[in-house]
């Protein structure tokens, strides 16, 4: 009976140490992972930036656009031609 229970204590010692070097894996990769992952939400935060500034300026474009034409519409209206 004793020698059973040594036996139990023995594997849980063992699976209590593997379970701490796989916890310290795992913090270990989390640390590597984690300067990724916020340069990756930076590219994104930036590319999201860029994409907005690409649609202002072309909503900008098209503004100034119907503009001119308005002005070319009423200038041929104004001189009959």
């Amino acid at each position: 009976m004793i020698r059973r229970v040594e036996l139990v204590e023995a594997q849980a010692t063992a699976d209590r140490t593997r379970h701490n070097e796989e916890i310290g894996q795992l913090r270990s990769d989390l640390s590597v992972q984690g300067p990724q992952l916020r340069q990756a939400d930076e590219a994104l935060r930036l590319m999201a930036k860029d994409i907005a500034a690409g649609t202002a300026r072309l909503q900008i474009i098209g503004l100034i656009l119907v503009g001119l034409g308005t002005v070319i519409m009423a200038l041929s209206t104004l001189l009959g031609l």
